[in-house]
């Protein structure tokens, strides 16, 4: 991983911030979501269920491509043809992939502190 995954739980969560509380449509309300978390790359997350959800919720955002090489814009092109019903589904998607994120965080703690408090 690149980042530590605090890291990555954090932007994850600023973007379910901005789409619980973010003004205008749905769409506009993913495109805050995603300047939150757009410096996150797959191999920030660990392999498995979690990577592929990000995976996922990053190609779903930058599904169609801009005349400009220029990913911010190929996703404000993607959200502004992107129907309501995608757009929940897919912001649907970016809370559960926060969710499962903090959970695997929460889960490693808890190993990390049993591991520690075994005898050696």
């Amino acid at each position: 991983m690149r980042h530590g995954f605090n890291y990555v739980v954090e932007k994850l969560t600023k973007a379910v911030y901005c789409l619980a509380v973010g003004t205008g449509s749905q769409q506009s309300r993913l495109h805050g979501a995603f300047l939150s978390f757009q410096a996150l790359k797959a191999e920030d997350f660990p392999e498995g269920d979690l990577r592929e959800s990000w995976e996922s919720v990053k190609s779903r955002l930058t599904a169609l491509e801009e005349p400009s090489p220029n990913v911010v814009g190929d996703v404000r092109h993607t959200l502004n043809r992107m129907s309501d019903e995608e757009a929940l589904d897919l912001a649907k998607d970016i809370v559960e992939l926060c969710f499962g994120c903090r959970s695997f965080e929460s889960e490693r703690k808890q190993t990390n502190q049993a591991t520690r408090l075994e005898p050696r």
